[in-house]
């Protein structure tokens, strides 16, 4: 998504982030009204997305992505 071609997580105008300050969802899409963080900018927009859909079903030992791994494993790399 972007406003005024530049990417919406910026305010277009000052390039302060946005943060969401109300949202109204239908079953077509979902509309956010974003504020620039910058309170001497103070400028409003709307931001759409689609509602997420259901891709396939995960689970089991093979495909278990949303779990994660059980460690972590760092790597020291030499300077």
């Amino acid at each position: 998504m972007q406003i005024a071609g530049k990417p919406a997580e910026v305010c277009p105008y000052c390039g302060a982030g946005l943060f969401v300050d109300g949202v109204n969802r239908t079953d077509m899409e979902i509309v956010r009204y974003v504020v620039c963080r910058n309170r001497s900018c103070g400028k409003r927009f709307l931001s759409k997305q689609a509602p997420a859909k259901l891709m396939r079903e995960v689970g089991g030992d093979e495909d278990d992505s949303a779990h994660g791994k059980p460690s972590l494993t760092l790597h020291k790399e030499a300077v």
